[in-house]
């Protein structure tokens, strides 16, 4: 998988809400199977891009790199290599970072009246993204919000519920 390929995954997966591990080889030692940098992402329900050519290690690395998003924490880990594990690998070892990547926190605001207009103004200066529902078309109004702002027309409660907003 491409570098840009990569980074437009992760980009698209953060836009949808997801948080995504992506493993990294700082290091290695011995005759490895990949180089520095090479990169594999892992979604918190185990799928992958990219890998470290080899399934096993793959494995090993999706394992790591799930308990890292459930866990909410970037570190680094080492992944030893026995030859049936990857070609030409026998004893090499990886050294791993494992980064956990967040999407941005997201703002969900019922109703597009005047408070909900006051606070969009304030809350824009901070790193949310913004979701305003309203079921009166004339409130749900784009030049009142500006271009940050994702407005959405429908029954309040219904499209709450299909915004799925997280339990924090």
């Amino acid at each position: 998988m491409s570098t840009t390929a990569m980074y437009n995954e992760i980009q698209a997966g953060l836009k949808r809400g997801e948080r995504i591990a992506v493993a990294t080889v700082v290091k290695t030692i011995g005759a490895a199977p990949c180089g520095v940098g090479t990169k594999m992402l892992v979604r918190a329900d185990g799928t992958t891009s990219g890998g470290f050519s080899g399934a096993k290690v793959d494995t090993q690395v999706t394992q790591e790199a799930v308990k890292a998003l459930r866990e909410s924490r970037s570190y680094i880990t080492h992944v030893h290599l026995d030859a049936d594990q990857a070609v030409g690998s026998c004893g090499a070892t990886l050294e791993l970072f494992i980064e956990v990547l967040f999407p941005e926190p997201r703002l969900i605001i019922a109703g597009a009246g005047n408070v909900a207009q006051a606070l969009v103004r304030l809350v824009t200066q901070l790193d949310f993204r913004i979701v305003v529902v309203d079921d009166r078309r004339d409130l749900a109004n784009p030049q009142a919000f500006g271009d940050k702002v994702q407005l959405t027309f429908g029954d309040i409660p219904q499209t709450i519920r299909e915004l799925e907003p997280d339990e924090a």
